[in-house]
């Protein structure tokens, strides 16, 4: 292994990229008097320690990653709660102020809060497999890229977020996020892919979501929507036709399913497993000619299988 603190660099490099490296130990004070520095990429080494409060002086950064290692640190006296996690330090919302775009974060053991976003130029953010929790908070307008998997983030989901109508992927599979799915998501009419499973959300699926034409992955599995769709209140809404993957496994929908599934001709998985609907599974799903795997388990169909 090669000790970062050892290692000899010229303080004009604008890009440093030591992802998938055996580079080991902690990341240096020194690292801030790379003053050019506008890509740092320290994913996926060895490091360990607290991220270096010298970042801050790095002020034309506009990449940065540091997912995947072994970062810790010390907790102020007064927050300590349990041991080995780690806040994000105050000075770090002020790395790369008025000029970051890309914030990967991912694989560690950060806890704590987010109460906004300083980054104003951001465009790719990644909070995913930490401890963050507390609201959740909705990234710069011009977003395109947002995940915030297996968090302790919690609350509704804030309406702002169908402002963002530049989000392609949204992954908020975040364990405690409650209250109802905003019906605006149609809003957010680039969307590819939508990942809102493993919440405590109720209430109506967004019947919107057919204006996003793009979305090919749509997963509301593991909540608690409790839905029904009858001749009175309208179908299960069907998402794009360009929809590869629709799962709302293991929630509380009653009704029936769409005639018009039959139209999803993209379609390759699909789960309306562990819910409560009833009648007969339609004949149209036998045009779903690119269907892999299909599971209806655990509902109250009658009749035949087409």
């Amino acid at each position: 292994m090669v000790s970062f603190s050892k290692s000899n660099w010229s303080k004009s490099l604008e890009s440093l990229t030591l992802s998938f490296t055996s580079i080991s130990g902690k990341i240096p004070d020194s690292i801030g008097e790379f003053k050019n520095l506008k890509t740092l990429y320290l994913s996926n080494c060895t490091l360990t320690g607290s991220i270096a409060s010298s970042l801050v002086n790095l002020t034309k950064l506009t990449n940065l990653d540091l997912s995947h290692d072994e970062l810790t640190g010390h907790i102020p006296s007064f927050v300590v709660k349990l041991e080995q996690l780690m806040d994000i330090p105050i000075w770090f919302w002020d790395v790369g102020k008025g000029t970051l775009q890309s914030l990967d974060i991912s694989n560690n053991l950060i806890e704590g809060s987010i109460q906004q976003f300083p980054w104003k130029e951001l465009i790719d953010v990644d909070l995913s497999h930490n401890l963050f929790q507390g609201p959740l908070s909705i990234p710069p307008l011009h977003i395109v890229y947002f995940l915030a998997i297996d968090n302790g983030f919690n609350g509704e989901i804030p309406p702002s977020i169908c402002k963002l109508r530049s989000l392609k992927p949204l992954d908020l599979a975040c364990k405690n996020l409650s209250g109802s799915i905003p019906q605006c998501l149609g809003n957010l009419t680039n969307l590819l892919y939508l990942d809102l499973s493993a919440n405590k959300f109720e209430g109506k699926l967004p019947r919107s979501l057919d204006n996003c034409a793009s979305l090919f992955f749509l997963n509301i599995s593991y909540n608690k929507i409790n839905d029904i769709f009858s001749k009175f209140e309208g179908p299960l809404p069907t998402p794009p036709p360009a929809t590869q993957f629709y799962f709302v496994a293991n929630n509380k929908i009653g009704g029936k399913l769409p005639k018009d599934i039959g139209n999803l001709k993209s379609l390759k998985g699909l789960n309306f497993s562990h819910n409560n609907l009833t009648g007969y599974i339609p004949s149209s799903t036998g045009n779903l000619t690119e269907l892999e795997w299909l599971d209806l388990s655990s509902n109250k169909f009658t009749g035949r299988i087409p």
